[in-house]
C-alpha cells in the first residue's frame, strides 16, 4: 500500500514540474522612449575656422630709444621671429606681411603722421611707438593672438662690436582690437593686457662703415627660450567650463596649472569617431587664481558674437592655446 501511495505521490509532482517548464513565462513590456544623439552639439552647433592652433605672435619692429641703433630695429625682430618659431611653442606672423602693409615714410612724414595718431589713439600702449611700428601694431590687431613689442633702451660699441639692451613685453592683441570691444558691447578697461614681459643683452658685429650688422644668434635664442618657458604648451589638454555669467565664463584651470592673463582658447566640441575639434567660441583669459581663471567671449562682430556665445554650456569642453 505505501509503495502504490508512493508512487502516486511522485507521479503527481513529476507531472507538476513538467506542467511548470512547459507554461509560457510572462514577457514584462518595457516602453523605450527615444533619447537625443550624446554628441548633437557635432552636427547643430554653429562653428568656425580657428585663426591658428597654437597662440600666435606678431614680432612688431623694435622701438630705437637712443636714437644710434637704425641698423638693428629690423633684424633683431626677423631673428627673434625666426627664433620663436624654432622654439615649437607658437604660431609666427610673417614679418614680410608686416612690410608690405606698412607704408615706407620719410622723417618728415613720419613725424606728422605720429603727432597726428597720438591725439586720436585710445591705446597707451600705441603712443609710444614709431609712426611704422604703430602701423604694423594696428593692423595685427584680431588676426593674432599676441604683438610683441621690443624697446632697445641702451647700446654700447668698441670699433666695430657692440651690444645692445633691450626690453620685451607680449600684451593681447584680440582685446587691443576696437571690433571686438564693439562686438561684446561692453568696456572691459584691459584693452592692452599685458601677458609677460621681459629684457635681454644683444651682442653684435658691424662691417667698418657700419653700413650692415650681424647680430648674435645665441642671445636672441636664450631670449626666445626665456619666452617659450613662460607659456606652457597644453596641447592634448583639455578643460571644463564650470561657470557662466553672461559675457564671462569660468574655466577649471589656474594659476597653478601655469594660466595667464591674457592667454587665449576655444570652446570645443569633438567629433566622437575621428577626435576632430570642431570650434564653436573664442575667449581670452582676464583674470586667474591659484586653480581657476575667468575668461571673456570674443567676436568681432555683434551677430558672430551671439552665434557663438550661445554655443556655450556648463561642462563644455575648451583647450588653451
Amino acid at each position: 500500500m505505501k509503495k502504490v501511495i508512493s508512487s502516486v505521490v511522485c507521479g503527481c509532482l513529476l507531472a507538476g514540474l513538467v506542467a511548470v517548464a512547459c507554461s509560457p513565462v510572462p514577457v514584462m513590456k518595457i516602453a523605450v522612449t527615444s533619447q537625443p544623439p550624446l554628441f548633437s552639439n557635432w552636427r547643430v552647433a554653429e562653428s568656425f575656422v580657428p585663426r591658428s592652433q597654437k597662440f600666435k605672435i606678431a614680432v612688431l619692429t623694435f622701438i630705437d630709444q637712443t636714437d644710434k641703433a637704425r641698423l638693428v630695429v629690423d633684424g633683431v625682430a626677423d631673428m627673434l621671429t625666426t627664433e620663436l618659431f624654432r622654439v615649437g611653442r607658437f604660431e609666427l606672423y610673417d614679418r614680410q606681411d608686416l612690410d608690405q602693409e606698412t607704408m615706407v615714410e620719410t622723417a618728415v612724414e613720419e613725424k606728422e603722421k605720429e603727432k597726428e595718431t597720438k591725439t586720436t589713439t585710445k591705446h597707451l600702449v600705441a603712443t609710444g611707438l614709431s609712426a611704422a611700428t604703430r602701423s604694423q601694431y594696428q593692423n595685427v590687431q584680431g588676426t593674432v593672438d599676441g604683438i610683441l613689442l621690443g624697446y632697445i633702451t641702451s647700446i654700447n660699441m668698441e670699433g666695430t662690436d657692440g651690444y645692445f639692451q633691450c626690453d620685451l613685453r607680449i600684451v593681447n592683441a584680440m582685446l587691443a582690437d576696437e571690433k571686438v570691444a564693439k562686438a561684446v558691447g561692453l568696456d572691459l578697461g584691459i584693452s592692452e593686457l599685458v601677458i609677460y614681459g621681459t629684457s635681454g643683452k644683444v651682442r653684435f658685429t658691424t662691417n667698418a662703415d657700419q653700413s650692415s650688422v650681424m647680430l648674435n644668434r645665441e642671445d636672441i635664442e636664450a631670449i626666445a627660450s626665456k619666452i617659450k618657458a613662460e607659456f606652457k604648451d597644453f596641447t592634448q589638454q583639455t578643460f571644463k567650463i564650470t561657470g557662466i555669467d553672461r559675457y564671462l565664463i569660468t574655466l577649471g584651470v589656474g594659476q597653478n596649472h601655469g594660466i595667464k592673463q591674457g592667454f587665449t582658447g576655444y570652446v570645443i566640441t569633438r567629433d566622437p569617431k575621428t577626435g576632430v575639434y570642431k570650434y564653436l567660441a573664442e575667449f581670452v583669459v582676464i583674470n586667474v587664481f591659484p586653480e581657476a581663471s575667468t575668461a571673456v567671449l570674443v567676436a568681432q562682430t555683434r551677430e558672430a558674437y551671439e552665434s557663438y556665445s550661445s554655443n556655450v554650456h556648463i561642462g563644455s569642453e575648451a583647450v588653451i592655446k
